[in-house]
This record gives structure tokens, C-alpha cells and sequence, in this order.
């Protein structure tokens, strides 16, 4: 799976702020998965605000008839903060 199709199926809502987010790296484990296996998709979320980014909802979107995967638990995940010039880690499991 490459990363730029990670990229593109994840969408990142934000209450406030939402300039200052980026998503710094992303990672399969294990990095070659065969049909019908779960994968844990990582993602290292960076707030480059100089300021505290509260209420961040990450979301995996995976509407798209082109994207051959499904979520293996919730596609949703919450960080209640990122403090300035800091990264947090969500993960998806994907099926």
C-alpha cells in the first residue's frame, strides 16, 4: 500500500486551528498485508502551532469504491490535545 494512497483517504476535522496540523508520517504494520488479514495503519499527527490544538477528530475515510480496504473497529479516533510543536499517534485497525 503506498503512502500517498494513505494520505488521501484520511480526512483530519478540527474544532480550531485546523492550519496548524499536519500529517508527519504514516506507517503499515505489517507493511505487506494479504487480503482478509487486519493491518494497524499509524499515523504521527504535528501541530506546528505555537499554541495547544484542543478536540482534534481524526477520521479514516474510506468511501471511495477504489480504496480495497474496510475499518476492523472504529474508523474515529480522538486526541484531546497537541501541545505546541508537539506530535501525537493515532491508530487504525483495517481489515
Amino acid at each position: 500500500m503506498k503512502k500517498l494512497m494513505l494520505i488521501a483517504i484520511f480526512s483530519l476535522l478540527f474544532m480550531a486551528n485546523a492550519f496548524a496540523l499536519n500529517i508527519d508520517k504514516v506507517e503499515t504494520f505489517p507493511s505487506t498485508v494479504e487480503p482478509g488479514n487486519i493491518a494497524t495503519i499509524k499515523l504521527k499527527i504535528e501541530n506546528s502551532l505555537e499554541d495547544t490544538v484542543t478536540n482534534i477528530i481524526v477520521k479514516l475515510d474510506l468511501s471511495s469504491s477504489e480504496i480495497p480496504i474496510s475499518p476492523a473497529g472504529s474508523s474515529t479516533q480522538i486526541i484531546d490535545e497537541i501541545d505546541e510543536n508537539d506530535k501525537e499517534n493515532v491508530e487504525f485497525d483495517v481489515i
